[in-house]
């Protein structure tokens, strides 16, 4: 099966992988799963809805690695993929040995470990490239772009198609921090 049709699929919830082990490192805000506060040190099963409200902040450490993640947002996670259905998300993974993915509504950006970040906006999805490789897809689009960059390349991902954009929403620094705690 090809990576796209699996990547519909896994977006269409036909193929539901086992949930993401999440831990909470920090939260500033907040951040519920299934209608509970959640707090520092808590283990959380990502199958359930994860809000964070405007304005808050979360770290969180999935087996692939540490995100960031910025209010308003709502996500759902498997150990194969995380669903942002709002907000923006950004990641430092390490070497993975399978293929991990962030999907929105708009696209889904594959990784085996890299440094990205995400927003998921109403009718169109950001990412930026920070550093290694990504594979770019649109639901219900053919064709998988891959992508390479050693600082920051970044588009603006609407009905399939991919237009350049610049760095928004974070920050060197914070790509450090997530770094030195990974």
């Amino acid at each position: 099966m090809g990576f796209l049709l699996l990547a519909q699929l896994a977006l269409s919830g036909a193929a539901r992988a086992a949930p993401a082990r999440i831990e909470v490192v920090d939260v500033r805000g907040a951040l519920t799963a299934g209608g509970n506060t959640l707090v520092r040190g808590e283990i959380i099963d990502g199958s359930s809805p994860v809000e964070l409200a405007a304005g808050g902040e979360a770290t969180l450490r999935l087996e692939q690695g540490l995100v960031l993640l910025k209010g308003p947002a709502s996500f759902t996670a498997d150990r194969d993929a995380l669903a942002l259905r709002s907000g923006s998300l950004l990641s430092v993974l390490k070497k993975l040995k399978r293929r991990w993915s962030v999907k929105t509504p708009a696209a889904v950006a594959a990784v085996r470990g890299t440094t990205f970040y995400v927003e998921a906006r109403p009718e169109e999805t950001y990412v930026c490239l920070c550093e290694g490789k990504l594979a770019l897809s649109s639901p219900g689009r053919e064709g998988v772009a891959h992508v390479a960059a050693k600082h920051h390349t970044a588009w603006i991902i609407k009905d399939g198609a991919r237009t350049k954009s610049t760095m928004l929403g974070h920050t060197d620094a914070e790509i450090a921090a997530l770094k030195a705690r990974l």
